[in-house]
């Protein structure tokens, strides 16, 4: 783990493009992950440049072209390989030598191979998740970057196969039919801080479904309404990364006690929350910022 954390937090990146590498890396993931690339074999350059394109409509959409720029740089982290008619790129990973855009770069690259010591492991994929992620909190703490704000907060493990939705407020969330139900149930009202967020649409408002055992590896929480609440943005980050968790008789506990005389808001009779999940968050995501 310490390897790979390492290579990553210490990654050399642009300070105007702080969230393109570790977005690049949370892609490859993904892609592996849903069995768009295997790892043993070299894919198209294209693979990323689309998912990165993608992905940067919705974080901004003034660099949703720029993909190139992590695929070509990632190549001096060790991350893979550029290949032109089965030769290795000459220069690949220089600066002076920047493709300039997508179009240049699919000119000089039609195959990424990819480091199988970093990548044919599916534990080894799972570090570079969660140390992009972390890069990407740090740099929005340390470094104000909302972009990677936008991408760490949100970028939800797909291992489930969960479908995903690209919302109007350009974040990706887990939509299924158990998050719009806790929606439902609570108008959409944060049950922390009660608030209902408005968003563009006249009367239409924004909440979002928080798991507290969260799922995917390692925790394999359920999709369920007994594990799931209705927060706000704000909290549901900070429940995620266990700022705030909660007592069986649903008080709200934090790291710095601002929410301890706070209770959880639930409507019993139609939400029933299981006191396990309550007790998992509790010793394995609040524990775990100690």
């Amino acid at each position: 783990m310490m390897k790979l954390q390492s290579v990553i937090i210490n990654m050399k990146r642009d300070k105007r493009a702080l969230c393109y590498k570790p977005l690049a890396l949370l892609l490859a993931v993904d892609l592996i992950d849903n069995g768009d690339i295997n790892p043993k074999q070299g894919f198209a350059p294209e693979l990323i440049l689309n998912k990165f394109n993608e992905a940067m409509l919705h974080f901004d959409k003034s660099r949703k072209q720029k993909g190139y720029m992590p695929l070509w740089h990632l190549t001096t982290d060790n991350f893979w390989t550029l290949y032109k008619d089965q030769k290795r790129v000459a220069g690949q990973g220089k600066s002076y030598l920047n493709p300039k855009s997508n179009k240049r770069l699919k000119e000089l690259v039609d195959e990424v191979r990819l480091n199988l010591e970093f990548w044919h492991v599916e534990k080894k994929r799972e570090e570079i998740y969660k140390a992009s992620i972390e890069l990407l909190r740090f740099d929005f703490s340390k470094k104000g970057d909302k972009a990677s704000q936008f991408i760490a907060n949100l970028f939800i493990d797909n291992n489930n196969k969960s479908p995903r939705a690209l919302v109007t407020n350009e974040r990706i969330i887990r939509d299924t039919k158990v998050t719009r139900e806790i929606k439902e149930i609570y108008d959409d009202r944060c049950q922390i801080c009660g608030v209902d967020l408005p968003v563009s649409k006249p009367y239409e408002k924004y909440s979002e479904g928080a798991h507290i055992k969260p799922l995917g590896r390692p925790h394999n929480g359920l999709d369920v309404l007994a594990n799931i609440l209705c927060l706000c943005p704000n909290h549901h980050v900070q429940f995620d990364y266990g700022y705030i968790t909660i007592a069986d008789d649903f008080s709200l506990i934090s790291k710095d006690c601002s929410y301890n005389s706070k209770v959880l808001k639930v409507k019993y009779s139609k939400h029933k929350i299981d006191s396990e999940m309550m007790r998992y968050h509790r010793d394995n995501i609040y524990s775990d910022l100690e």
